[in-house]
């Protein structure tokens, strides 16, 4: 296949070339670090690449990333972390939906040991990513500009106090189909904060206590906007000699304002999962879900509640086979008061190759139903290999 050729001589020109100036030029290494070269291709076929309700469209999709990545060798009073890169998107036939996505991230904090008495963190990126959009029903470009800074200072030997402050803007492109009136492009900004203690009951096992506020409002004030208060107590560490991870839940009050309708508050259970139970020496079971409140592509505020199982089976050193099942809910407040329930299954099989290469393989199947025209059936299956110089 044409394309399929096309992304492999890129791939390895782009190799030769990057690894040839970084090794002749010495540039490998930066003050206690080096630049690593990242890459990973991906050949998929999808069933439904326009997630159709009907009329679905096929197609073969090659993914290439490609990208440096800057990573420590000897920790300092002060540890960075930086990665730069783009994913190449290429369709066997549907050629017109071809997408070129950069893709950013650095990761500062101090001190070096993330135990110390106080510890802080600053984190952010740029991200590109044009794929199918369930909001909307169509492949669309999102692109995502975040900051975050976090703190934790331990007050005791028991007790600590934690914080963080987010800031996130979105910019929905191509929501509208060449050709079709309305919208084509939307935006949207994500602000948070949260505080929150910890009691350590022993070193394996703490409660938790959390405050977090998030307000979300799109570019003009045309949408509706959103502010929600989340209120919740939880453990976290180890639960039992084979359970561990941390569960919360809570109350949250959310207040919706719009053009288009009366502003209303409502006040719903919050619920927070991520559990791993180490069934057998090489078998993990882990449960997580999670209820939360996004910007979405049409203009509507998202109120998801998601619930995921998966089984981690370790064949060997090396290999591994992991199996999931994930439902979902999305209930959308605007124009529509839409509500979509999604079930997806997944398998996969990943086999690590040296120290720095792996494949995978893996199947995935996804029924999504909506009282709107948002509905469709998807079916994907797809090969990978990574890579690192």
């Amino acid at each position: 296949m044409y394309f399929l050729g096309s992304m492999l001589r890129t791939l390895l020109l782009f190799i030769t070339f990057l690894s040839l100036v970084l090794k002749t030029s010495g540039l490998t290494q930066v003050g206690n670090g080096d630049l690593v070269l990242v890459s990973d291709l991906d050949i998929s076929y999808d069933s439904n690449v326009l997630i159709r309700q009907s009329d679905e469209l096929d197609d073969i999709v090659g993914t290439l990333y490609a990208g440096l990545m800057f990573v420590q060798r000897e920790r300092s009073v002060l540890n960075a972390s930086l990665e730069i890169g783009s994913n190449i998107t290429r369709m066997a036939d549907l050629s017109e939906l071809n997408s070129e996505d950069w893709r950013s991230s650095f990761e500062i904090s101090y001190p070096n040991n993330i135990d110390s008495r106080s510890y802080y963190s600053l984190s952010g990126g740029y991200n590109e990513t044009t794929q199918a959009n369930a909001d909307v029903g169509r492949r669309i470009k999102n692109v995502v500009s975040d900051l975050e800074g976090s703190l934790r200072r331990s007050l005791s030997e028991k007790l600590s106090v934690n914080g963080s402050v987010g800031y996130s803007d979105q910019q929905f492109e191509n929501i509208v189909a060449e050709g079709i009136p309305g919208i084509r492009d939307r935006s949207s900004e994500d602000f948070d904060f949260s505080i929150g203690s910890a009691y350590n009951y022993s070193e394996r096992l703490s409660g938790t206590l959390s405050y977090s506020y998030q307000t979300i409002e799109y570019d003009g004030g045309t949408f509706p906007g959103q502010s929600s208060d989340v209120l919740a107590v939880g453990l976290s560490g180890q639960l039992s000699p084979r359970l561990s991870g941390s569960v919360s839940g809570g109350i949250r009050k959310q207040d919706i304002s719009s053009p288009f309708f009366e502003d209303y508050s409502s006040t719903d259970p919050y619920y927070s999962i991520d559990l791993t139970w180490a069934a057998r020496e090489r078998t993990s079971v882990s449960v997580s879900g999670a209820t939360t409140t996004r910007a979405s592509a049409n203009g509507e505020i998202s109120d998801s509640k998601d619930f995921q199982v998966s089984v981690n089976e370790r064949l060997s050193e090396r290999s591994g086979i992991l199996a999931s099942v994930s439902i979902s809910e999305d209930d959308y407040t605007g124009l529509t008061n839409r509500s979509d329930e999604s079930l997806r299954l997944s398998v996969s099989y990943t086999l690590t190759v040296g120290r720095d290469a792996g494949f995978r393989a893996g199947i995935s199947y996804e029924d999504r139903t909506s009282n709107s025209n948002f509905g469709y059936q998807r079916y994907i299956a797809d090969l990978g290999f990574s890579k690192s110089w």
